[in-house]
């Protein structure tokens, strides 16, 4: 019995060496991806960066779990299990499809959204040698030819990552890029809704918005006898009424 004991525990021994990240597993570059889909992944599960180089910057984007586009779509509180359910026993999958994967089209919403990045000028910190990310530490290290190394780690089980230079001797500055608030605006042609389809998608009837519209809280827009409301301003007015 002891012998089989030691030769188990000499079997978990060694699937356990084996099993542990070594320095071949580790990325290793000469440069910087140009690509963000392409960069060093840094992350534990809510809180995220890929470090990439666009133009002349490196750059930083960060990512958190939680940052989703909310606005609400037309009729999507339908999609409950129970229903897509009925739906599928009688055959008329489309059905879903029509008011789950259509309207997404045209709305993008819920959808993830991405936070913010940092970037620094390359041109004042110098030539990339070496990119590297130590898979069992979690750091990344960026080697400059220069002597200045760059170095990032985003805690295992904390919300909070950190950034750091060594062997720099002028100041550099960050600069905070606001991504969702210039690169990733919405730059489809603006939806246009008839009076019904408001009141279809508000849950509300026609006398209702008919005073909204008198009372100024909804603005419309008129061609001929036709009226009609901007989903873009809808949709605004929702989010500043939130209630909590």
């Amino acid at each position: 019995m002891k012998n089989f004991l030691f030769l188990t525990g000499c079997f978990f021994l060694t699937i356990n060496s084996f099993t542990q990240p070594g320095d071949k597993h580790n990325l290793v570059f000469d440069s910087l991806a140009k690509r963000w889909d392409e960069g060093i992944p840094l992350g534990n599960g809510w809180l995220g960066a890929i470090i990439w180089q666009k133009g002349d910057n490196l750059r930083m984007s960060l990512d958190r779990v939680d940052l989703w586009d909310d606005r609400p779509m037309p009729e999507i509180d339908k999609l409950k299990f129970n229903w897509v359910l009925e739906q599928v026993i009688k055959g008329e999958y489309d059905t879903v499809q029509k008011l789950g994967d259509h309207p997404y089209e045209k709305y993008a919403a819920p959808t993830k959204i991405p936070a913010a990045a940092i970037e620094f000028d390359l041109s004042k910190i110098g030539k990339v040698k070496k990119v590297s990310l130590d898979i069992a530490s979690g750091l990344s290290i960026i080697e400059f030819g220069n002597g200045i190394q760059f170095n990032n780690y985003i805690h295992a089980a904390r919300q909070v990552g950190y950034f750091g230079f060594e062997n720099i001797k002028d100041e550099i500055i960050p600069e905070l890029k606001k991504q969702f608030c210039s690169e990733f605006q919405d730059k489809r042609p603006e939806d246009y809704l008839t009076r019904d389809e408001v009141c279809e998608l508000l849950k509300i009837d026609l006398s209702s918005l008919h005073r909204w519209r008198k009372e100024g809280k909804i603005p419309s827009y008129g061609m001929g006898k036709r009226v009609y409301f901007k989903r873009s301003e809808i949709d605004t007015i929702i989010n500043r009424n939130k209630l909590s």
